[in-house]
């Protein structure tokens, strides 16, 4: 564990999609759910980038993510991002919603 204030050489990268905005985030667990053998679902399925998050202090970010592993991904046949006034009134978060067809191999 890293001490608060203390340098840090986690791998980090970009929340949003513009550059200039400088905000990162720590990709350090990222990283390690990914050795394991967990895979980012938006990714898998080439969903373009979406915020789940950050709308409250108008920076968007992607936040929220799902992870699945080898014998859950064949069964994945969408992603959507659910960006409502109802869902925003809800949380910070925006939904994400994964259809799963299981008799699919």
């Amino acid at each position: 564990m890293v001490p608060v204030g203390a340098a840090s050489a986690v791998s980090t990268r970009r929340l949003g999609p513009d550059p200039s905005a400088g905000l990162r985030a720590d990709r350090g667990p990222t990283a390690l759910l990914s050795r394991l053998g967990l895979v980012d679902v938006a990714r898998r399925l080439v969903h373009p980038w979406a915020p789940t998050g950050g709308y409250l202090d108008a920076v968007p970010r992607r936040i929220a993510a799902f992870r699945g592993s080898a014998p859950v991904l064949p069964a994945l046949i969408g992603y959507r991002v659910i960006d409502s006034a109802a869902v925003r009134k809800l949380s910070d978060h925006l939904s994400i919603v994964l259809p799963l067809d299981p008799a699919r191999p």
